[in-house]
């Protein structure tokens, strides 16, 4: 999924639809980067990110 922050440095946080259940993940990522999150066919995602 695109993200479009701002520059610097950002804490993401995602749950998601897993084969086994969901799924949480994290990462770091910069203003401007591309990131993308599996999910299962018919599953879904939600996610939040933090300036660090």
């Amino acid at each position: 999924m695109p993200l479009s922050l701002g520059p610097g440095r950002w804490r993401v946080e995602t749950i998601r639809d897993g084969s086994d259940g969901l799924v949480q993940d994290g990462q770091v990522v910069r203003g401007g980067d591309m990131t993308g999150v599996d999910v299962v066919a018919g599953g879904g995602c939600a996610g939040i990110a933090c300036r660090r």
